[in-house]
């Protein structure tokens, strides 16, 4: 009978563990999903609010699934000023026309040039610009402007909201800064961001598709800053240059 009590006593002490696992695993979840709500709505917040902003970076794309798998890079910059100036170039490594600029003034003016057409434009807004640029950009002309401009019916739901079922991984360092690093997947195929933990800035995204021709993985890059103010001379509008080969 004693054998049998203590038997008894045992059970119950597991079932007790096994509970109070079960509640923590409960708690840590909840709040697993929390901390990505909020990582995310923080980020949103401050490109929202930014003042100014400021990036270079590149994307870098790989094809795969083809006969002779190929790489590609393109490098871009964009200039933003919450009272209206904002200004994005970029062009890819090994073509010396292809620098596509787009440049919206303190008047409210918005033009482009791309050296393909080498022919300046402004019968756009800037956000039709920036649209019509996504392609050819590999979508670096879009991403941080959609955040910049929340509400705007032409550059697309922010990347944030086309991406589902996020999961928060650990912890990992981006060029010297520690950063969130969250994965979800999306109508394009899976999407890892990594988010500076100290500002909430993106830092870097990798987005890899899977088509029925061809496997595409792109990594953006981006130096990513939030300044207190901006040169003037970072907003003018250069047309007619080639990139150096």
């Amino acid at each position: 009978m004693h054998e049998i009590s203590n038997a008894i006593k045992h059970v119950k002490v597991l079932q007790n563990i096994a509970f109070m696992v079960g509640l923590v695993l409960a708690t840590f979840q909840s709040i697993y999903a929390q901390t990505i709500e909020e990582i995310v709505d923080k980020s949103k917040k401050v490109y929202a609010n930014a003042p100014f902003y400021l990036d270079s970076g590149r994307v870098f794309i790989q094809f795969y699934d083809v006969e002779r798998p190929f790489e590609k890079a393109k490098y871009f910059k964009t200039v933003y000023d919450k009272k209206g100036r904002f200004n994005y170039e970029f062009y890819e490594v090994g073509e010396s026309n292809s620098l596509f600029v787009i440049n919206r003034d303190a008047n409210n003016l918005t033009q482009s040039w791309w050296g393909i057409v080498n022919k300046i434009q402004n019968n756009q807004s800037l956000d039709q610009f920036l649209s019509s640029a996504r392609g050819v950009s590999s979508r670096s002309s879009t991403i941080i402007p959609q955040l910049l401009f929340p509400v705007n019916q032409i550059l697309g739901p922010i990347i944030f909201s086309n991406t589902q079922n996020f999961q928060l991984a650990a912890d990992e360092m981006v060029r010297g800064t520690l950063c969130f690093k969250i994965s979800g997947n999306g109508p394009e195929g899976n999407t890892t961001l990594w988010i500076a933990k100290d500002n909430y800035l993106i830092k870097k995204i990798e987005l890899d598709s899977k088509g029925s021709k061809m496997h595409v993985k792109s990594t953006i890059d981006y130096y990513s800053y939030l300044p207190s103010v901006l040169e003037d001379q970072l907003f003018e509008f250069r047309p007619n240059r080639k990139v150096k080969m």
